[in-house]
């Protein structure tokens, strides 16, 4: 949602994007249902699975598949990301005019703080295929000093970076009022 209000938020920014900003959350969050389905449905089948090895390995490959259907989709979005940031960039230092009219730096800082937060979820999101390719027993399942450093830390500093850069901030102030004209708030209403 934050790199699809972004490239609404800036003068011609969906010229310099792959996707439309309006299909943005719409594509991955797609990708989102569907690992979580897979993985759900893994889950389902190892709790359901009672000795049966075939069952749980089944249940295994779908967890794994879906943690792989994640990386996937994620590893689109960075690419979406940086492809964006790079045109952006481009542009700007070609066409004056866009700087201009550009809304003041702190959309900069918000998308440094995308871009980190984005890779602590993939360091996460790698931890976790490795971590259930060890298997239902394997060393990074039993011991729980790797759950809280690969993946609570990580999610705990995401979380404070969007407290400390809050785009709701940046983007828009409450709904309806981005404080640029023609932009978006995080609701996706239009500003007017």
């Amino acid at each position: 949602m934050v790199l699809g209000r972004i490239i609404a938020m800036l003068p011609n920014g969906e010229r310099y994007s792959v996707i439309r900003h309006n299909w943005m959350t719409k594509i991955f969050v797609m990708g989102d249902v569907i690992s979580f389905l897979m993985q759900g449905g893994g889950g389902g089948i190892l709790g359901s699975a009672k000795g049966d090895k075939d069952k749980q390995k089944m249940g295994e490959y779908l967890i794994v598949g879906g943690l792989f259907v994640q990386l996937i989709f994620f590893g689109f979005f960075m690419l979406v990301s940086v492809i964006f940031w790079r045109r952006y960039h481009k542009a700007e230092v070609v066409d004056k005019a866009i700087v201009n009219a550009t809304p003041g730096g702190r959309w900069r800082t918000l998308m440094k703080v995308l871009f980190i937060s984005s890779l602590l979820i993939l360091i996460r999101s790698i931890f976790r295929v490795i971590e259930y390719l060890g298997g239902y027993d394997g060393y990074l399942l039993r011991k729980e000093i790797f759950l809280y450093i690969f993946d609570a830390t990580l999610m705990l500093n995401v979380m404070m970076m969007y407290n400390w850069c809050f785009p709701g901030n940046v983007i828009g102030k409450k709904d309806g009022e981005s404080g640029v004209e023609g932009g978006y708030s995080m609701n996706g209403s239009a500003a007017e």
